[in-house]
């Protein structure tokens, strides 16, 4: 149960993150944490541990949904054989079948966790890629502006044209 209290403190971490990155930003510290991303050992060390936390998520999907499975065939057994015995035995199988259905049910909140995180770890790993691509293109392209004139078809830096007789804005 612990480790997917752990999971349920990643996703509302990276859920922080994603909105953090999103928010619109005048002074652009945006692009200094893409820059630090994609340039820092430590943090894309980070990120391959962010992705194996992704693959245990994804075992632990897989184990809750076996278990749900099997919970859910012995429920459904004992609920078919419910009239077989008399006497104080139905009491024992209505307890046992409520003991499974809240098994059933935390399954079912354990799976619903371990999705979850797979999906935010994927969702914030494809953001933080494309964040950091489109940053390097931005910086790619200010290195090719050479004092306001740019090098792609005669664009100034303002948006207008140059050389042609208009003034630029």
């Amino acid at each position: 149960e612990l480790l997917y209290i752990v999971l349920l403190g990643a996703i509302v971490w990276q859920v922080v993150l994603f909105i953090l990155l999103s928010i619109p930003s005048p002074r652009g510290w945006k692009s200094s944490i893409a820059q630090m991303l994609s340039r820092n050992r430590t943090t894309q060390i980070f990120l391959l541990a962010h992705l194996s936390l992704c693959l245990i998520a994804g075992l632990l999907f897989a184990d809750c949904y076996r278990m749900e499975n099997k919970y859910r065939a012995e429920r459904d057994f004992l609920i078919q054989n419910k009239n077989v015995g008399t006497g104080s035995m139905i009491d024992d199988l209505d307890i046992r079948i409520s003991e499974l259905s809240y098994k059933m049910l935390l399954v079912q909140r354990n799976k619903y966790i371990s999705f979850m995180t797979i999906f935010v770890i994927l969702f914030l790993n494809i953001y933080i890629t494309l964040l950091r691509y489109l940053y390097n293109k931005k910086e790619s392209f200010e290195e090719e502006d050479i004092g306001g004139q740019s090098k792609i078809s005669g664009i100034g830096r303002y948006g207008g044209l140059s050389g042609t007789g208009r003034q630029e804005k």
